[in-house]
């Protein structure tokens, strides 16, 4: 098909001509563009760009740099799925370990459970007693150590009540 063929195809109502495009010049044009652009002077074909071997340097060294980044990302790639397998082999494992259990694996799930929480009550209670999750105001140095050495960790604040903020 030319382009007056492909117009026509592509204008129901028929009215290409009114445009003033002339589709015939153009179709010429483009093969005559064609012709001249395939063969070289003296009868020599164009050379066709098939490889890197017509390639500039900076092209070939912008081709070097996808190659390195390619490869950079399969095997970063690669190395999240191995972990990710892996990851997904240990939770089907346990899984199945969970679904194999019975009654009394069950019973010993509480038990730890239980055991455990109840740990942290403890501790929670310890640190309340230690004044821990408080604030509180303390105007004296020997005090303040006291409170300090008592607990794994602190928080506090010092100010003075001349300043602004």
């Amino acid at each position: 098909m030319n382009l007056f063929e492909d117009a026509e195809a592509d204008d129901p109502y028929g009215d290409v001509e009114d445009q003033g495009i002339d589709y015939h010049e153009l179709a010429e044009q483009r093969q005559a563009e064609q012709e001249s652009s395939s063969k070289m002077p003296g009868g020599q074909q164009q050379m066709i760009n098939t490889g890197p071997s017509m390639m500039s340097k900076q092209d070939m060294a912008i081709m070097k740099a996808a190659k390195r980044k390619m490869a950079i990302n399969n095997a970063v790639n690669n190395a999240v799925n191995k972990v990710l397998q892996e990851e997904e082999a240990k939770i089907d494992s346990k899984i199945e370990k969970l679904s194999r259990m019975d009654e009394d694996d069950l019973e010993e799930l509480r038990a730890k459970r239980l055991e455990d929480l109840k740990k942290k009550q403890m501790q929670r209670s310890k640190w309340l007693a230690n004044n821990h999750g408080r604030i509180h105001e303390i105007m004296d140095q020997k005090q303040f150590f006291e409170n300090v050495k008592s607990t794994k960790h602190v928080i506090c604040l010092f100010y003075s009540k001349t300043s602004k903020w």
